[in-house]
């Protein structure tokens, strides 16, 4: 859970609140068996297989951290690799390079390795940050539990031993009700600052990327963004375009 007493984020010129990110004490993600998360993964590079993500296997660290001009995917996280939710179902973010790629697998698996949930996702092949929503219908994330999450490209329409990929960690938790008062009352700028300034990744960034797609001319909501993006080192995809996609079974 987040800390007790995290403050609130420091003051801007102005008097507006800073949508800074404030992670847990323990914001690590779950000891691998082998290797490493990746925040970044290179399109054109070799790598090991993503299939050993949806099969449940280990995976190699073999991807650096890379500018998205660099042609990287990158998932949209911090450093940590980790993260919680409050949600059952929430939303996963990766950048995409350009790429001629029209889909890429979603893949969920619990921190044993077994898989729990797979399915494609259609893709632009455009350069861009891809929101991924679970649908109804889709397993729920139980809660105090680990599990690992997997984006990875299907360039010419398969997955091969060098199909780019980008990884995380995420837990579901529940908020404390100081938290969940403001879940209530506020306003969806307000939710999210909340939600930031209590470490609750996945649900803060959804929910920015949610506003900046929404209203992309409203400055006040673009400097909130670049706030929040900044807070993890993440400044290079300020000016990504977003896009909503859901799951189907």
């Amino acid at each position: 859970m987040p800390p007790a007493d995290s403050t609130a984020p420091s003051q801007a010129a102005g008097g507006a609140s800073r949508a800074d990110f404030v992670p847990p004490a323990d914001n690590a993600a779950p000891q691998q068996t082998a290797g490493g998360s990746s925040r970044a993964s290179i399109v054109a590079d070799e790598q090991v297989s993503p299939d050993a993500a949806v099969d449940g296997n280990n995976l190699d660290d073999s991807s650096p951290a890379l500018s998205a001009a660099a042609g990287a995917m990158i998932a949209v996280m911090p450093e940590s690799f980790y993260g919680t939710t409050l949600l059952e179902r929430p939303t996963f973010m990766a950048y995409l390079p350009a790429s001629g790629a029209e889909a890429a697998v979603f893949s969920l698996k619990d921190e044993a390795g077994n898989l729990v949930y797979r399915t494609d996702i259609p893709v632009s092949g455009e350069a861009g940050i891809i929101a991924v929503s679970m649908s109804a219908d889709a397993p729920v994330l139980e809660l105090d539990k680990n599990y690992q999450w997997f984006v990875t490209l299907k360039l010419d329409g398969t997955l091969t031993p060098n199909s780019p990929f980008v990884d995380g960690w995420i837990k579901r938790i529940e908020p404390d009700a100081a938290l969940a008062e403001v879940l209530i009352e506020g306003d969806k700028l307000e939710v999210a600052e909340a939600l930031a300034e209590n470490g609750i990744w996945y649900d803060s960034a959804a929910l920015f990327a949610q506003l900046r797609s929404e209203q992309p001319e409203n400055s006040l909501i673009a400097w909130h963004w670049e706030e929040f993006l900044n807070s993890v080192s993440l400044d290079e995809l300020l000016s990504a375009p977003i896009a909503i996609a859901s799951l189907r079974n």
